[in-house]
């Protein structure tokens, strides 16, 4: 695991690619860890997901493997609201995901590392891109920009959990791109239906050594 000097206690789970998968990669074991956090300002309520979690078909970007280490499942009562982005050598190598408990009582937020890491030997300084919709919030939908079959950028969809549990019906959204995400870059928007939140997370490989595409696992809140 990498220092991130912008993590407030809520990193979920961390995966990546080597930058030479095909001449072997260094597997570092996953952990759970209990990590303090801030209040946040989410629901009065205690809110939860179902545990049926539902794939998507489809996904944003351009389909490929799922590699072992690729998937991330959110805990039932964590919601996504950020995704952390790393390259190396211009290739989308590294990916973060964060939540927030939907319960505001709560007084740690876990991380949880469900899946395993591919460390790479070193990720360009300066690589790190956010997208970050808040901690108030859990994401709904996701949409990636594609360059030569990378990902170049993430937007995030999201909601607020009202005190009875529910979701908002307003949206809001927050994204990232990099330089060389074109405006006709961005693929198709995969979105939760009414009352659902992203729950997991599938990162796509093209080419076996970065980044291509998302897909996304919904259940309801309740």
């Amino acid at each position: 695991m990498f220092a991130d000097p912008l993590n407030k206690g809520r990193v979920m789970a961390t995966i990546g690619f080597g930058a030479g998968v095909r001449r072997g990669l260094r597997l570092v074991g996953a952990a759970l860890v209990l990590v303090p956090m801030g209040s946040p300002a989410v629901a009065a309520k205690f809110a939860w997901v179902d545990s049926t979690r539902v794939w998507l078909a489809g996904v944003s970007g351009v389909a490929g493997n799922i590699t072992p280490g690729s998937e991330v499942m959110m805990p039932r009562s964590i919601g996504l609201h950020r995704l952390d982005g790393w390259e190396h050598n211009d290739k989308p190598v590294r990916f973060a995901s964060y939540g927030a408990p939907l319960d505001p009582a709560s007084a740690v937020s876990r991380r949880i590392a469900t899946t395993t890491i591919f460390a790479v030997d070193s990720v360009a300084a300066g690589s790190l891109k956010s997208v970050d919709v808040g901690s108030d919030r859990v994401a709904t939908a996701v949409q990636v920009c594609v360059n030569n079959n990378r990902i170049k950028g993430v937007r995030l969809w999201a909601r607020r959990v009202r005190s009875d549990g529910s979701l908002d019906p307003a949206e809001t959204s927050d994204e990232y791109k990099r330089t060389n995400c074109a405006s006709n870059g961005w693929k198709a928007r995969l979105s939760c239906g009414s009352g659902k939140a992203i729950q997991g997370l599938r990162f796509h490989s093209f080419d076996g050594h970065s980044y291509s595409g998302i897909g996304i696992a919904c259940a309801s809140i309740r």
